[in-house]
């Protein structure tokens, strides 16, 4: 009589004649799960704890009408799915238009057709089929758009990250920006850096957990990923990224925050290999000035050394000169005066040898400038 893919499907039966509820059970008992009641209250009770399917409405009843019973179902979250059918003698459009305005879905006059009843079910049963599917893909449109809109908020996020890189110069900073980051997408964190012999740890709780340290330097080394139940490790060279509280019953969501915490820790290597190229740049450029200062002050040296060593020999030429002339206005014989002009050249010699550094065979002030030069060059 009815259609077996329907057989455990629920049917609520309401009318206050009894004869009328035999019947329509005699009917659809085989095929569903029926049950009767005789009034609008005992309707809204049953339907409320039984959520039927169907519910086969009588509209005149005694206290309650079945147009008002359909109003505070349709009005009810746990009873507003359910398909509507009234079954009434009442067969004017006024009536069938009343029961479209409180919510009734179709209308069956009294007395009905027993294939006229079955084939009404079965519409009624196939529109709750659609009705669910419809309402499937709402959800299923509804969860996609929801995730659409978590996944671009959370790339602007890591795309302000990466930005906020560039203005990062030490290490401290930069792993409290990938801490503030994660937790900016309302997960925790613990963040390592490992730079320069230095090891800095970060975490979005503010105290550092001993223990999630250890695990991190126990493993930075062997696994670039690890997963621990809701928790999951990053590894790089320089930086390690601890998540606490990954999603793990949602596996889109899961597999998106993980892609975005790789993007945020390969992004942090990045910077962290660029800061440590721009420190060693300024050591050497702090090293090659200090190296330059002590060109300059050695050629300053030296320079002073050239030039005092040709003031001294210009006041001994001046003083032989001198004692030359004196000697041979005292008329003293050339016997006496070489004796005198040869400790003056004599002096001459030594203080010469004194400036040029005797028994060397290069200036070792010239040598060590040359060495500093060819250093600044490399």
């Amino acid at each position: 009589m009815g259609n077996s893919d329907h057989k455990k499907g629920k049917i609520l039966i309401v009318d206050d004649e009894p004869f009328n509820c035999e019947i329509m059970q005699e009917i659809l008992a085989e095929d569903y799960e029926l049950k009767m009641v005789n009034n609008g209250q005992e309707c809204l009770n049953t339907a409320s704890d039984w959520l039927p399917d169907l519910i086969l409405l009588d509209i005149s009843m005694p206290g309650m009408s079945g147009y008002e019973v359909c109003r505070q179902l349709k009005g009810s979250v746990k009873t507003q799915d359910a398909q509507i059918t009234f079954v009434s003698a009442l067969d004017t459009l006024a009536d069938r238009l009343a029961g479209y305005e409180v919510g009734g879905d179709d209308y069956i006059t009294k007395p009905f057709d027993a294939d006229e009843l079955v084939k009404k079910v079965e519409v009624a049963f196939k529109n709750k089929s659609l009705q669910r599917q419809l309402q499937n893909h709402a959800d299923k449109a509804m969860k996609t758009a929801m995730s659409a809109l978590s996944s671009t908020n959370e790339i602007g996020m890591v795309l302000q990250f990466i930005s906020a890189t560039f203005h990062c110069n030490e290490y401290d900073c930069l792993a409290q920006l990938i801490v503030d980051a994660i937790s900016a997408m309302s997960y925790r964190s613990t963040v390592q850096i490992r730079a320069e012999g230095r090891e800095i740890n970060k975490c979005s709780e503010g105290t550092i957990n001993p223990l999630e340290v250890a695990v991190i330097n126990r493993i930075s080394h062997e696994d670039d990923h690890l997963d621990i139940g809701p928790r999951t490790i990053m590894n790089f060279e320089h930086v390690s990224v601890l998540v606490k509280d990954m999603p793990v019953n949602d596996e889109e969501e899961y597999a998106r925050i993980k892609e975005n915490i790789a993007v945020i820790a390969e992004g942090s290597e990045v910077r962290i290999n660029a800061i440590e190229a721009q420190n060693a740049l300024l050591a050497r450029a702090g090293l090659l000035d200090v190296l330059r200062q002590a060109q300059q002050a050695l050629n300053a040296l030296n320079e002073k050394q050239a030039e005092h060593k040709q003031q001294i020999l210009a006041l001994i030429q001046q003083l032989k000169r001198s004692l030359q002339a004196k000697l041979v206005a005292e008329s003293m014989s050339s016997f006496k005066i070489d004796p005198i002009v040869d400790l003056v050249n004599k002096t001459q010699k030594g203080a010469l040898a004194v400036f040029d550094g005797e028994g060397q065979a290069e200036n070792p002030v010239e040598h060590v400038i040359e060495e500093l030069q060819a250093v600044i060059n490399r």
